[in-house]
């Protein structure tokens, strides 16, 4: 059953820390790491969507290769399942969405940014607000004390959602959430058992004619932010350096072509993810971060700590893993 939650939401940021360390994985030492040799095959995980694509595009069109890395890309169906493979060492690095990452930080996981990937763009939304057609619903107000479905509880679509309450003249602290899977959400709505949803490509053009949009969904935390990245365990990056490095590298490399290669990433992404070909022709298609920049990281965070989600300032820079010397 679908779980829901009001405005007391930062135990819901930490739900992700709490898998992360469930069953009493521990935390590799950095003198175990360091004293593995550079490893024969690297370890990728990532979340079957095209936010978290990228891997399986650089290890088809040849990137990691190119780089001379042997890498193995596995899906895993949730962040927290790639952050307690992380910590246990299984993994050497994985996706994850920038929040869950902020919150494992807060509770002393060294777990750092080792670049970033998906972006949402304001001006070609892949998340909106969606509510049923005969819905009354038409302005933020009218959400006031409603019951909203999303794809993750305390994750950045309900984040996207109080943003914009607040800022469209709607009480906030008067949204209530409730979590569905993500291919569930349209049928949640069309069946009147939530008020309206955040949902995410390729469900939006799935359902395009059947629900209609109240909002981009998360515009009214920026214009254009980082959503998630690649993680990695500090004390591995650190121990394998030029490594993490050319990792760096390759999905930086990604980016630029991904963003500019929709039709044949297309092609990939139905072979990975079992998306129908057509469909991922039409939806819109995830943007990437080809460079760090530490605003589109920031206006995330700064959002978090406002709605409760985080409960301290973080500062962008910390998430980042910084090479050593």
């Amino acid at each position: 059953m679908p779980q829901s939650f009001g405005i007391s939401r930062s135990r819901v940021a930490r739900s992700s820390f709490l898998a992360m360390t469930a069953g009493g994985i521990a935390t590799l030492s950095p003198a175990m790491l360091r004293a593995q040799a550079s490893p024969d095959v690297i370890h990728v995980a990532t979340v079957p969507i095209d936010a978290g694509a990228e891997a399986y595009y650089a290890a088809d069109a040849g990137f990691f290769r190119d780089a001379g890395l042997n890498v193995l890309v596995q899906p895993l169906t949730t962040g927290a399942a790639i952050g307690a493979a992380l910590i246990s060492g299984s993994l050497e690095i994985g996706f994850s969405n920038l929040l869950s990452l902020a919150a494992a930080r807060e509770h002393g996981l060294a777990l750092q940014l080792l670049f970033p990937g998906s972006l949402y763009l304001s001006r070609s939304p892949a998340t909106v607000l969606l509510v049923a057609p005969d819905s009354t619903i038409h302005e933020a107000r009218d959400l006031n004390g409603l019951t909203i479905g999303v794809p993750g509880l305390g994750n950045v679509t309900g984040l996207g959602a109080l943003a914009w309450a607040d800022q469209h003249g709607g009480d906030a602290k008067s949204l209530k959430f409730v979590e569905f899977p993500p291919a569930e959400l349209p049928a949640a709505v069309e069946q009147h058992r939530v008020s309206a949803a955040i949902v995410t490509e390729p469900f939006v053009t799935a359902s395009a004619g059947k629900l209609r949009v109240l909002a981009p969904g998360m515009s009214s935390i920026g214009s254009e932010f980082v959503i998630g990245g690649w993680i990695v365990s500090k004390a591995w990056a650190d121990a394998h350096r030029a490594t993490a490095l050319k990792l760096a590298d390759v999905f930086a490399k990604t980016a630029r072509w991904a963003n500019s290669h929709h039709s044949e990433s297309g092609v990939i992404l139905s072979k990975y993810t079992n998306l129908a070909p057509d469909l991922a022709s039409r939806m819109v298609r995830t943007a990437y971060a080809e460079r760090v920049d530490l605003p589109s990281i920031q206006v995330e965070l700064d959002a978090a700590v406002k709605y409760g989600f985080l409960k301290n300032s973080v500062q962008a820079a910390d998430l980042l893993w910084a090479p050593p010397l």
